[in-house]
């Protein structure tokens, strides 16, 4: 039931990528998703951020990590390197029994 649930969520993110994420590059500055990105972030719990940033680092293609590590400072790349990306694995086996990631 996980893998049914697992593979919708996936493809409701592709369709997001796919079909939302140019629509709103077309309609928002780039100022005004920072601001609705860092309003989302003070509302986030430190285990929600945990998750939510680990699992996209997990998720995310070789490529897409290095931009992501080459754009943050040293201490937030090794908290996401050494904690967050391990706690996103382990979670995922637990919940999908795969090594997603």
């Amino acid at each position: 039931m996980l893998d049914d649930l697992n593979a919708l969520i996936n493809q409701h993110i592709d369709d997001e990528e796919r079909i939302a994420l140019p629509l709103l590059r077309e309609h928002i500055t780039s100022q005004e998703w920072q601001t609705v990105g860092n309003q989302a972030e003070a509302k986030m719990s430190g285990l929600q951020r945990k998750i939510a940033y680990g699992h996209s680092a997990v998720e995310a293609n070789p490529a897409e990590l290095a931009e992501l590590m080459a754009m943050l400072p040293l201490p937030v790349r090794l908290i996401l390197k050494y904690s967050y990306m391990p706690y996103a694995r382990r979670r995922n086996r637990a919940l999908y029994r795969s090594g997603a990631g």
